[in-house]
């Protein structure tokens, strides 16, 4: 595949005047699609896609960005993207100049391929609709290989492509007395040993269907002890890339995060995570050819280490770049594990609350880092170390500087594989790997 993309770019390489650039960035994915209701096929679909963007430069100081879906003729997507050139060179003529217009620079080069030993995409829906036959089933299996490509004029080239599977579910149970259905979510990311990761993944969702089955206990606001599976603390950290460790929003003076950028406050000790490329779920190029580092340290044993500085960026401030995207947001974290092990979980939490998804996450108070969100699917109250059984959704509102600072009372010692599941359009890639947190307390307002 990546030799048909070579094609098309030296054909159009070729028409490119001495004053004018351009990056050739390509998405492309062979993945299949298979929706489940109540554990059986409902939809199926095999797509085979690649899109394209042609990042133009003129002068290094103009330019334009144009993109366009290709077709499996070389001939074909070649004529059209020397089209898009002519019409991005037209373009550029009624822009103004970029004062921080990052050239195209000639920098290393990379191939980076991870496989995947799957059983068929045939094999895992029979062993779906097998192991799960009496479960009120609603989910999304996605298989396949995704690829990555950016060649620009200045000599880089970079390749990336990644197979694998995405099992993204809910399981529902039965309608309670006051007329409510719980359900359970569960994700499975899995590049090998795949049927065992589902039937592990299928286990943890009947037990849990059972203790949604008992009564609901309603929680008055206030502080409890709480432990967040690696699901939710993924969901938080997510907001670190929103108006967080980003050096624009640091210098915009938008980042909810500023006072532990500055050193004003540290997390807890317990706390490091890493923007690591070596996972294997996102390429570590962008659409300029550059190369972030394969593992970025952001946070050391609560200390603050790097901000994700693109180029752009860096040009405007006057700051070193990381070779970041764009949206400078964290694309790979990978969270260092502490001593906490699964089986102890419930009892070194003894009574409070156990949080296994959140969701309608925003800052409430960025000024603060604080944030609010919802509890969501199988969260239950837990006494003595036993599950009773469900909550009532309860919103949380707390100070990042709390739930990832003092009120962290340990880590466990695995971590959790969650791959992006977004379809919209294509396949996403990327995500992280998150330990499990067990907080002394956090604060529920509702």
């Amino acid at each position: 595949m990546f030799q048909l993309f070579d094609q098309s770019f030296e054909s159009i390489a070729a028409q490119c005047q001495s004053d004018e650039a351009f990056s050739l960035s390509i998405h492309a994915e062979e993945s299949d699609y298979i929706r489940f209701n109540h554990a059986r096929v409902r939809q199926t679909g095999h797509v085979c896609q690649a899109e394209a963007t042609l990042f133009f430069q003129k002068a290094s100081t103009k330019s334009i960005a144009l993109s366009l879906s290709l077709t499996d003729d070389v001939s074909l997507n070649t004529q059209r993207l020397c089209d898009a050139l002519i019409k991005a060179r037209h373009l550029a003529e009624t822009v103004h100049d970029d004062p921080y217009l990052v050239p195209f620079t000639m920098c290393e080069s990379s191939e980076a391929g991870f496989e995947a030993d799957l059983p068929s995409v045939e094999e895992t829906v029979a062993f779906i609709a097998q192991t799960a036959h009496d479960l009120d089933l609603v989910g999304l299996l996605t298989q396949g290989r995704v690829f990555r490509y950016v060649r620009h004029t200045k000599g880089v080239r970079h390749t990336f492509k990644t197979h694998s599977l995405v099992f993204d579910y809910s399981v529902y149970g039965e309608r309670t007395n006051e007329g409510k259905i719980q359900s359970v979510k569960q994700i499975v990311y899995a590049t090998r040993d795949a049927h065992m990761s589902i039937h592990e993944s299928l286990v943890k969702a009947r037990q849990q269907l059972c203790d949604l089955a008992k009564p609901t206990t309603v929680l008055a606001p206030g502080n409890y002890r709480v432990y967040l599976e690696p699901a939710a603390v993924c969901d938080i950290l997510s907001l670190f890339s929103w108006n967080g460790v980003s050096a624009a929003s640091y210098k915009k003076g938008v980042s909810a995060l500023t006072q532990w950028i500055d050193g004003k406050v540290t997390l807890s000790p317990c706390i490091s995570f890493s923007d690591d490329f070596t996972i294997g779920l996102v390429p570590r190029f962008n659409n300029n050819g550059e190369c972030v580092p394969i593992c970025l340290p952001i946070a050391d044993k609560g200390q603050f280490l790097h901000m994700i500085v693109s180029s752009r960026t860096a040009k405007e401030y006057g700051l070193e770049s990381t070779c970041a995207t764009d949206g400078e947001g964290l694309r790979s974290i990978h969270m260092a594990t502490g001593s906490l092990r699964k089986e102890d979980i419930l009892k070194v939490l003894d009574t409070g609350i156990y949080i296994s998804n959140v969701h309608y996450l925003n800052w409430s108070d960025p000024n603060s880092a604080r944030i609010t969100g919802m509890t969501r699917f199988a969260c239950f109250w837990v006494e003595n170390g036993v599950i009773k059984g469900p909550i009532q959704d309860m919103r949380f509102d707390d100070s990042i500087y709390s739930l990832f600072g003092d009120a962290v009372e340990g880590v466990t010692n695995f971590v959790e594989k969650l791959p992006e599941t977004g379809t919209y359009d294509e396949r996403s890639i990327g995500g992280s790997c998150v330990s499990g947190l067990l907080l002394k307390r956090m604060s529920f307002t509702l």
